[in-house]
Formats: C-alpha cells, structure tokens, sequence
C-alpha cells in the first residue's frame, strides 16, 4: 500500500498498413504519436512529445524501370528547463521544437542489351525553432553499368564490362 502516489497520465497512438496491389505496387505508411508523459517499463523517459510519419511507394508494374518513393516527417517538442522543474531529463540545448523531413526517390532502367542506368535523388529538411536555423540538403545519383558480352580470347585486352558513378550533394543552411 503507497500513500502519496504521483499519476501521470500519458498517451501513445501508432497505426501501420501495408498493401500491395499484385503486379502493381506496393505502397504503406505509419504513424507513431508519443507524449511527454507517456512512459513504460522499459522506455526511456524523453519529456519530450514526438510525431513520427512514414510512407512508401514500390512501383513495380513496369518491369524494366521499377520506382521505389520514400518520404518522413519527424517533429519533436521539448518543453523549456524552466518549466520541467528539478528533472534532469531536459537541457536548455534541446528545448523548442524540431521538425524534419526526407524523401528519396530512386529507379533503375534495365532494357536488354542496352546499359543499366541507375538514377536517384534524396533530401532532407530540418528546421528548428529555438535555433532559428533550417538544414536543407539534395543528393542527387546516377550509375551507368555496361556489360559488353565479349568471351572471345582473341579480344581479352578489352574490357567485359564498363560502369561508372556520379553522385552529387548540395547542402544549405539558413539561419
């Protein structure tokens, strides 16, 4: 029997589905919501409230260029020191509210006898309040890989196969 008992009242929400349309597509997303006072026996406690957002897209119906699409959103809030009272479990740095996002396409073109050509491009945003700055950054991919088919001895100075990469990032800071 306890006197005195401190009750926190938290909540948790999350919702997953996952679907394929055969010879089409397969596409799903999840959603994950936690509140500062939710807590468990085995989470860490964050005091912080976090929204998580997931989806997807395989697009699969063309079989010699399939598309895979990806994207997420994250936003974290963490109340201020001051408010929190005598818990540890906050630091001035990680107060405010954060959001980012990413998203990533990415297909590869395999027609016989013509090269792989391989493209893709990915970002990601973050954006935070109480340091007034946002992070934005775009990759951009392309690979090309060739096979020449040659199995002749006569022509073993030649290359059986020709590849190459290219891979390029911008990054930007806003203050």
């Amino acid at each position: 029997f306890l006197n005195d008992v401190e009750e926190k009242i938290g909540e948790a929400k999350r919702l997953q589905g996952d679907f394929e349309y055969p010879g089409w597509a397969r596409f799903g997303g999840k959603y994950r919501e936690v509140d500062r006072n939710f807590e468990t026996i085995t989470s860490n406690v964050t005091n912080q409230d976090r929204k998580d957002e997931n989806v997807y897209l395989n697009f699969t119906k063309l079989s010699f260029m399939p598309i895979n699409m990806r994207a997420s959103r994250s936003e974290t809030v963490t109340p201020s020191s001051v408010d929190t009272g005598d818990s540890a479990l906050v630091s001035s740095l990680e107060e405010g509210r954060v959001v980012s996002q990413s998203g990533a396409a990415d297909t590869t073109i395999n027609i016989r006898r013509l090269p792989r050509i391989g493209l893709g491009y990915s970002f990601t945003n973050s954006e935070s309040n109480q340091l007034k700055r946002q992070d934005h950054s775009d990759n951009y991919n392309g690979s090309l890989d060739y096979s020449l088919g040659l199995k002749s001895p006569l022509v073993n100075v030649l290359p059986s196969n020709i590849s190459g990469t290219y891979s390029m990032n911008k990054i930007f800071i806003y203050y």
